[in-house]
């Protein structure tokens, strides 16, 4: 019998559906969400005028990416930093809701809810460190 030797898989770390030349706009997209999240007013149209791009790049380049919308995307990453938040601190919900960018504790708690299938206080309760609360 024949020693077969199978080669490692290649994963492409790259998010799907960018190539060479979106990489470097993906990125910068990226990092500015990232450090700009907990401001209400961010929007495509803001990052478009502070990166260059058209609101139309940003929207596909997110799309492209993570497969999903841009408002979905932020909400996503102001959620799991407010579940950190919920974790790690004594802050109150709503002063949690206000850090990560939302004006209004109300649609917070809809969001937190539609993405952990459960409420911000009750989030805490099953996950924060012992010692925090």
């Amino acid at each position: 019998m024949k020693n077969v030797v199978l080669e490692e898989p290649q994963v492409d770390r790259k998010p799907k559906g960018i190539n060479n030349i979106e990489d470097g706009r993906y990125k910068q997209v990226i990092d500015f969400v990232d450090k700009n999240f907990a401001n209400p007013l961010l929007n495509t149209k803001l990052i478009a005028k502070e990166l260059g791009y058209s609101v139309r790049q940003i929207t596909r380049l997110v799309r492209s990416a993570k497969g999903c919308s841009f408002k979905t995307y932020l909400n996503e990453v102001r959620i799991q930093t407010s579940k950190e938040y919920l974790k790690n601190t004594k802050l109150n919900v709503s002063e949690i809701a206000f850090k990560v960018g939302y004006n209004n504790v109300s649609h917070y708690n809809r969001v937190f809810k539609q993405s952990a299938g459960m409420s911000p206080s009750d989030f805490r309760k099953k996950f924060s460190i012992k010692g925090h609360i």
